[in-house]
């Protein structure tokens, strides 16, 4: 809730409550399809702030899962590498 008062404030200098996120974001991401933008708009920027300041910590939250997996897997097989090498070697 910090984050939309924090957010509200910087737009109009008060504490109140900002009721879409139109309302803070001036510069508004459009693909140029023409199918697609009305979408965009329809569940982006006419969402309720609150909701979009959680879906944004959603997908970053995601996003960092997925990439700290994908390192964990890659230092996974450099060890079971290492591992594979040293029994061969040992059995050779």
């Amino acid at each position: 809730m910090s984050l939309v008062y924090g957010l509200g404030f910087l737009k109009s200098g008060s504490a109140r409550t900002v009721s879409s996120y139109k309302d803070v974001v001036r510069n508004r991401l459009y693909t140029g399809t023409e199918e697609i933008d009305p979408y965009l708009n329809t569940y982006v920027y006419e969402m309720p702030l609150v909701l979009v300041a959680v879906a944004h910590c959603l997908l970053l939250a995601i996003s960092f899962t997925l990439v700290a997996k994908a390192l964990n897997d890659i230092s996974l097989i450099g060890r079971l590498k290492k591992r594979l090498r040293r029994v061969s070697q040992s059995s050779a």
